[in-house]
């Protein structure tokens, strides 16, 4: 079970007490050094960003991803894209509803909002691989036909191209 992620407690405030709760079932997480001053110092890896990135979702069973929660925010980060593309299945911290917009709730990814739920999951699924691998499977599916940085990129010129101005 992998993060990779920025450590700002103060934009993500959730996200240290969600870990916690499931630090016990195998937590890795990458990113900036200062994961080494946070509670959960034990857990942290290293730094990791591009291809080391994608290695590490790669591997992963199981990829964690709890977007910020000190503001109201819309739209969603790459992370949700860059590891299903990866084959990873990803457990959402689903306070984003633009994630449902454009993927499957428990059908491309795996939804929780409390830490509880995130950990019940969590052994659910690595308890079940069949079940795990058929979300991580269609999560890859919809991420290649629909959401790949070159469909994104064709969509934002398309939109430029167009002359349409968005207010």
């Amino acid at each position: 079970m992998s993060l990779v992620a920025s450590y700002a407690p103060e934009r993500w405030t959730k996200r240290d007490e969600l870990l916690s709760l499931v630090s016990d079932l195998g937590l890795n997480i990458w990113g900036p050094k200062a994961w080494k001053k946070s509670t959960l110092s034990a857990y942290y890896r290293g730094e990791a960003s591009g291809i080391k990135m994608f290695e590490i979702y790669r591997q992963s069973k199981i990829v964690i991803d709890i977007p910020w929660d000190s503001h109201a925010a819309h739209g969603i980060s790459l992370r949700p894209t860059e590891a299903m593309i990866s084959g990873a299945c990803l457990f959402m911290y689903d306070i984003r509803p633009d994630m449902h917009k454009i993927f499957k709730k428990d059908e491309d990814y795996v939804s929780f909002l409390t830490g509880e739920e995130l950990k019940t999951k969590i052994k659910y699924y690595l308890e079940n691989e069949g079940e795990r691998e058929k979300i991580a499977g269609s999560g890859y599916r919809a991420t290649l036909q629909n959401h790949t940085y070159s469909s994104r990129m064709t969509e934002v010129l398309d939109v430029i191209n167009s002359g349409h101005v968005v207010r």
